[in-house]
């Protein structure tokens, strides 16, 4: 702050003097009383301050008289919630020194394009596939802030193979209900043996006979 300070002046921040109470109530907090009225005196007078600032040495240095464990609303200034608001404020602070946007534009053109992927089925765990970009873990995240992307056409994708579901590769229904492409299919008969499988989903043992095509329109 000190090599900065003509900087931080011109953009009236208040990082500086905020940073130097919360070393005051510290100290305070410690029960250094001798060195925080010492350094109150050397960093926080009241002149130099802005008001809110000001105001809140005031009541850290009522503090010293009332003690720590006061019922008083003073008490508040030693709420550790203090150093992640004070952290905020530096992050803030140190971007727009660098001439930096406070959301990066990596950020951004990943949310971009996260938006134009994702759909209303993305936020339902039963409904997240594996191939999805969007129901990945790192990216879920930033995901639920997102709008979904409207869509007049669409595509319907296995969820359990990832796999487009065409023509030349049908949607199956099994008696659950639950809807699976050919291929998948196949994939767990042969698995299973021939003539049935397990349903991925509720463990039934379901027969090829059994199965639906569904049509979409």
């Amino acid at each position: 702050c000190e090599r900065e300070r003509h900087r931080l002046a011109k953009l009236r921040s208040p990082l500086e003097p905020q940073l130097r109470l919360q070393h005051f109530l510290a100290l305070v907090a410690a029960g250094a009383a001798v060195e925080a009225v010492e350094y109150a005196r050397r960093h926080l007078q009241p002149a130099g301050l802005p008001e809110a600032v000001a105001e809140e040495a005031r009541r850290g240095m009522a503090l010293l008289a009332l003690g720590t464990r006061t019922s008083l609303p003073h008490a508040s200034l030693l709420d550790l919630g203090r150093w992640r608001r004070a952290a905020d404020r530096f992050g803030r602070d140190f971007l727009r020194l660098a001439g930096a946007p406070p959301t990066p534009p990596l950020v951004v053109a990943l949310a971009a394009g996260v938006a134009a992927l994702k759909t209303p089925f993305c936020s339902l765990p039963e409904h997240q596939a594996p191939s999805c970009p969007v129901c990945c873990g790192p990216i879920r995240g930033l995901a639920t802030r997102l709008p979904s992307c409207q869509r007049s056409r669409s595509a319907v994708t296995c969820r359990l193979s990832g796999t487009l579901l065409d023509e030349d590769n049908p949607p199956l229904v099994l008696p659950s209900g639950h809807v699976y492409a050919e291929a998948a299919v196949l994939r767990l008969e042969a698995a299973h043996g021939g003539g049935a499988f397990r349903d991925p989903r509720t463990d039934d043992v379901v027969t090829m006979g059994s199965l639906r095509r569904a049509y979409f329109l």
